[in-house]
């Protein structure tokens, strides 16, 4: 269960007769964004021939290389080409190829794509605007494979400083960020705080100051993002097993961790009827404050299911045929659900 965004237009460069390598790139996030606010890129590959061409691990001298990132014209890092990469800022690479071993050969089959994904926090550590294009050249690689170019669309990213209650929750961040550095970066006090400091406070948790600025601001967009995972079902959950589970009387959302600033490590246990009322509390904040959160089909499918566990059946329903009626997987889920539901 999880998302996508839009605009595609790309150049290919051809490879023989029949093979060609498409590129293009979509965003994952609002626009425009707050500092600090999650941003993630999808890179599609797409081999738009009849003929397999080889874009692997073994393709290049580096043995290494995905596609190189390009913001406002200016080179700034190579992909590599594993599942899981670390980029200079902290963050993760994920190829469209997987994490096979070192030396594989590597095909887009005729028609065939794939796409991985790229996170471009680290690169955006200021208000501005950004053109953003991925390209992979691989000229004068060996003739057994793709030995053209190609470059994708490109995307123009707008990030703005926060405001008001963004701009409090932000400054917050900033400071504990400021305080807290040395304890596990072994930074000198001297040394300037960087965005990826800042930005893993605002956007998470798995800190007492994260909770409490989740509790202190829950219609921040700051919240929002920190709180999501803690809002939905895991991807374990299928209609069938959502259907069994309502049947039984049960609630899928059975335990909770809350943000609670009474308690020592500001956190809070609760569980069914709590937990599930918890939740759709949250939803309701985020979607009434923050419409265009990317994630908005994945919250109201829940809420839906939330609410046919609290026995409110037409709520529920109303916001799952919301969902159904989208071309998305969370619309596909919500139909085969839907479904079921109606059969019993």
């Amino acid at each position: 269960m999880k998302y996508a965004i839009p605009t595609i237009f790309s150049l290919a460069f051809s490879v023989g007769l029949n093979a060609q390598l498409k590129l293009d790139v979509q965003l994952q996030s609002r626009q425009p964004a707050l500092l600090c606010e999650p941003m993630n890129m999808t890179v599609h590959w797409q081999n738009t021939g009849s003929t397999p061409i080889r874009v692997g691990k073994d393709r290049s001298p580096t043995q290494s290389k995905f596609v190189s990132l390009w913001i406002n014209g200016v080179f700034k890092e190579t992909m590599p080409l594993s599942s899981q990469t670390q980029l200079s800022g902290g963050d993760t690479a994920i190829s469209p190829f997987g994490n096979n071993d070192r030396g594989s050969a590597e095909e887009l089959a005729g028609g065939e794509s794939r796409s991985g994904i790229a996170y471009l926090l680290p690169f955006l550590a200021a208000p501005g605007t950004y053109l953003i294009q991925v390209k992979a050249d691989f000229t004068g690689q060996e003739e057994s494979g793709f030995h053209g170019k190609a470059e994708s669309n490109t995307l123009t990213v707008k990030i703005a400083a926060p405001e008001g209650k963004d701009k409090e929750y932000y400054d917050t961040a900033v400071k504990a960020a400021t305080e807290h550095r040395s304890e596990c970066l072994r930074a000198k006090p001297s040394d300037p705080i960087q965005p990826w400091e800042i930005c893993g406070r605002l956007t998470s948790m798995e800190t007492g100051e994260g909770r409490q600025l989740v509790a202190r601001h829950p219609d921040s967009i700051y919240s929002a993002w920190a709180i999501y995972d803690r809002l939905i079902l895991g991807e374990g959950w299928s209609p069938a097993k959502i259907k069994s589970v309502l049947d039984a009387g049960e609630f899928p959302a059975n335990a909770c961790s809350i943000p609670d600033p009474s308690n020592p490590n500001n956190l809070k246990n609760i569980y069914g009827k709590e937990c599930t009322l918890w939740r759709n509390e949250q939803i309701k904040t985020i979607l009434d404050a923050h419409p265009d959160f990317p994630f908005t089909n994945k919250l109201k499918l829940n809420y839906g299911i939330y609410m046919l566990s609290l026995g409110k059946g037409n709520v529920g329903i109303t916001y799952l045929n919301e969902v159904a009626a989208k071309p998305t997987d969370d619309g596909r889920w919500a139909t085969e659900f839907l479904t079921l539901w109606r059969s019993k």
